[in-house]
């Protein structure tokens, strides 16, 4: 009879055995290759650890939970939009040598550590809303020389209808630094150039004719535009602008309701 009973729950328990051993896996690992780094900057995308409401340090912590990088936590589980968390990583690399990682927006503040050590702060990581600060604004962050990198990184979201992360984390050697971001504010530069011009030659052609309501209609909506193609995607005017978070976002989206 007792073997009886005993049979039953041996099965049981061979049931339960792989669920209690995958339920915590290792931290995610993205390996980059020298093709990799020699074609330009490699983005981390991909699966991160994530610990929700959680501020810690521990980067080799089994991972119990994952969300996809780029992207927001509360479409990837059951997360609510408000609040903070650590995303978790590990990036090894061919060579021992110094890199560069392209650190992008965050809603609302962002704090990362590289082997321990923290390399970068904007604005202040909080676990209540009274205590963050905000601020946005990407930037490019020099690496100690290292073949593997341990990264975590805080993020907290108390001012912002959205929360996690928007962009991706990219690594670059330093032939290819320039790629992270210089590139793309130079672009952006050239766009608020040209339509200054544009808008500028319009008025001086079209100041003494006639009907001249549509070309400063026209003139307006080019200098909206310009306007508002600093204050996104690598942020230029946020680098010029003195003033505080909550007015740089009133007038990026003064600028897209005027447009």
């Amino acid at each position: 009879m007792f073997r009886l009973k005993i049979v039953p729950l041996l099965i049981c328990l061979l049931w339960l055995w792989p669920v209690a051993t995958t339920a915590s896996t290792s931290v995610p690992v993205h390996a980059v290759s020298a093709d990799d780094l020699n074609a330009g900057p490699v983005s981390l995308a991909g699966l991160w650890a994530f610990d929700w409401k959680e501020l810690h340090l521990d980067a080799r912590r089994p991972m119990q939970d994952g969300v996809m990088l780029p992207g927001l936590w509360h479409h990837q589980g059951p997360y609510d939009r408000e609040g903070y968390g650590t995303f978790r990583a590990v990036v090894t690399l061919p060579k021992f040598q110094p890199h560069f990682l392209y650190i992008p927006d965050a809603p609302s503040a962002l704090a990362v550590w590289i082997n321990g050590q923290q390399v970068y702060r904007r604005g202040v990581v909080a676990s209540e809303a009274s205590f963050e600060k905000p601020e946005f604004g990407p930037d490019v962050v020099k690496l100690p020389p290292a073949d593997e990198y341990e990264i975590v990184v805080h993020v907290s979201n108390y001012h912002h209808k959205e929360g996690g992360m928007w962009h991706r984390l990219r690594i670059a050697d330093e032939a290819h630094k320039h790629l992270l971001m210089d590139r793309a504010k130079l672009i952006e530069a050239m766009i608020f150039t040209f339509l200054l011009s544009v808008s500028f030659y319009l008025l001086v052609t079209h100041w003494q004719r006639k009907r001249r309501l549509p070309v400063f209609l026209f003139v307006g909506f080019l200098w909206a535009i310009a306007g508002r193609a600093v204050m996104v995607g690598e942020r230029i005017a946020y680098d010029v602008l003195n003033l505080s978070w909550l007015t740089q976002q009133r007038l990026e989206h003064a600028l897209l309701w005027l447009a």
